[in-house]
């Protein structure tokens, strides 16, 4: 019986060094990293306007309104204008020009 190392000398292609597969895995890398810097840095602006397009979709719904009445005819419910306003926190920067604008067509007293 022979309990020692079963390897021989001749089988070096058992045990040769990985250098096609490292230098292959380097060249992936390479690929993602100036992929990645093409979308994130050199394409920004076309993907944060197609992200703000699927984003951010405002529809108006008209709601049919109208009088409620009781048996008797008499009005005991009607319509009043109400108003809504929202501000998208990423246009900060448009702040200054929109409240000027907002003041002039819905014009508040702040009189407490």
């Amino acid at each position: 019986m022979y309990y020692g190392n079963s390897w021989k000398a001749e089988d070096k292609d058992v045990s040769r060094n990985p250098w096609a597969l490292i230098a292959i895995a380097f060249c992936l890398v390479v690929i993602l990293a100036l992929r990645l810097f093409t979308i994130q840095v050199l394409e920004y602006s076309r993907f944060l306007s197609q992200s703000d397009s699927y984003r951010i979709k405002t529809e108006v719904i008209e709601a049919p309104r109208g009088f409620i009445y009781d048996r008797n005819g008499q009005i005991l419910a009607e319509n009043q204008m109400s108003y809504s306003i929202t501000v998208d926190p990423f246009d900060r920067d448009k702040l200054d020009e929109s409240i000027p604008r907002l003041a002039a067509l819905f014009p508040i007293s702040l009189n407490c």
